[in-house]
């Protein structure tokens, strides 16, 4: 039946965290923005591990792609980030809220700007 079909289709599906909060790649913790890039994979503002990941299709576990060395103020680390924004080239935009700034951390970057 078609609109069985249909259905399944759109039901929801948890693609990112679901394992309780925590601090491992496949867990979140208080995740608060998500964005798509052109590859399909997910940006993830996991804000109270102070990072930010990325996730892509069918993998079981994020890779961070910028934070991810505790809460702090230095280039390396976020404060409770809570937005993220693409920036064309692979890097990412990130609303450093603790810190009151936006970092710029370019595709494979250890630190922001």
């Amino acid at each position: 039946n078609v609109g069985r079909a249909c259905a399944a289709e759109l039901m929801p599906q948890c693609i990112a965290g679901g394992r309780g909060a925590g601090d491992a790649l496949d867990q979140l913790s208080e995740p608060t923005d998500v964005v798509v890039d052109e590859c399909g994979s997910i940006i993830i503002v996991d804000r109270q591990n102070h990072r930010i990941l990325r996730k892509e299709p069918g993998a079981t576990a994020a890779v961070i792609v910028a934070g991810g060395h505790g809460k702090g103020h230095d280039l390396n680390q976020l404060s409770q980030p809570s937005c993220v924004a693409l920036d064309g080239e692979g890097g990412v935009f990130v609303t450093d809220s603790g810190n009151h700034r936006v970092q710029h951390w370019p595709s494979g970057a250890s630190s922001g700007t």
